[in-house]
């Protein structure tokens, strides 16, 4: 455990939900702060706590005057307990680059943060543009949480200005931003601070990756999967799948060698199968010139028999199962995959790149 006690407001909502399970995970104490509990509890708690996440509010409320009793008055009434206590309390506060703006959500979020600057202790306030990640709310948190909930239950999504630059950052990365507070040094009492991760797409574009996602998710990876924003939107659409879409049927493709099953690939990358060798038959029967494939053996002994296509010299590799060797095939060998045996052999094949039938760099000999 952190020898400081740490206060999270509005614990049950998106955000806070996130950072106390990272925080549970660090092992930090750290007490939460919902609608359900009284304002008695929580002057106890913030004058336990070293720091304050205080993320409660609302930005989508059934009546305006919301935005005075939850954002407003709440933060008027940490600030006081705060200032009779007399500790030495952070508090890093959630606001919003809309508390530029004159909406009603905005000006709630600049009148929070004008109640804050009056306090002499470390103020660190968050302008937050648009989080996404898992356990958000359709129609509330965030775009992104919207789109992939429309496309999952089969509504389509409806696009206002299709060009606009959206701004969002991943859960994820904003909690890294907010355990960083806890060593941060001060100059100043008060500090602003924007996510260090700020992801910039275009609404037409944001739906283009997750309609991709939506429709191909059972076997294909989109194109980008590792870098960028693509990844995060994956794992957040991932996370609004209903419990029957845990899991799903492959396609397998059997002839009397055995069977070719894809599981996944990477669109114009790599390519993930497993195929199933009948006893006393073989696979493969081919060279490559580019394509390269790993082979595990899950299943079953195998001999694999290699042959170069210009010298001809051969050469043969047995493996067993649970071996922990992997085969790889070489471009400008000829490779062949034989059971000798009288039961199946599995194998686990990694392909360097999707199969393309009108580029299929693979030639029998």
């Amino acid at each position: 455990m952190k020898n400081f006690e740490v206060l999270v407001t509005g614990s049950n909502g998106f955000i806070g939900k996130n950072l106390c399970q990272i925080l549970k995970e660090n092992k930090y104490k750290y007490s939460t702060f919902t609608r359900n509990d009284s304002l008695k509890d929580l002057e106890k708690k913030i004058i336990n706590s070293r720091y304050i996440f205080h993320l409660a509010g609302v930005n989508k409320p059934e009546l305006e005057e919301n935005f005075n009793t939850d954002n407003i008055n709440l933060t008027q009434f940490i600030s006081d307990v705060i200032k009779t206590s007399n500790k030495k309390i952070t508090l890093i506060f959630a606001s919003s680059t809309q508390a530029i703006l004159d909406n009603t959500y905005g000006l709630s979020k600049r009148k929070c943060e004008k109640i804050l600057k009056s306090l002499n202790t470390h103020i660190i306030i968050f302008r937050l543009n648009g989080i996404f990640g898992k356990w958000s709310r359709p129609n509330y948190n965030s775009v992104v949480s919207t789109f992939c909930n429309n496309l999952i239950t089969g509504k389509k999504n409806h696009i206002d200005g299709p060009n606009k630059i959206l701004s969002l950052t991943y859960i994820d990365d904003l909690i890294r931003d907010f355990l960083k507070c806890f060593k941060l040094e001060y100059e100043n009492k008060l500090i602003y601070l924007n996510p260090s991760i700020i992801h910039r797409i275009k609404v037409k574009n944001l739906d283009k990756i997750l309609s991709e996602i939506n429709i191909n998710r059972k076997i294909i990876y989109p194109r980008n999967f590792a870098i960028g924003i693509t990844r995060k939107l994956y794992a957040t659409y991932l996370s609004f799948l209903p419990k029957n879409e845990f899991s799903y049927c492959l396609k397998p493709i059997i002839d009397h060698r055995g069977k070719f099953v894809e599981i996944s690939k990477i669109k114009d990358s790599v390519q993930i199968s497993y195929i199933t060798i009948n006893p006393l038959s073989q696979r493969g029967g081919h060279y490559h010139h580019t394509k390269s494939e790993k082979f595990i053996v899950l299943e079953g002994t195998v001999r694999f028999h290699f042959k170069h296509i210009s010298t001809n010299k051969s050469f043969d590799i047995i493996i067993e199962p649970h071996s922990d060797l992997v085969v790889e095939s070489i471009p400008g060998w000829y490779h062949e995959i034989i059971n000798d045996k009288e039961y199946q052999a599995t194998i686990l094949v990694l392909a360097s790149e999707n199969f393309d039938k009108n580029k299929p760099d693979t030639f029998l000999t």
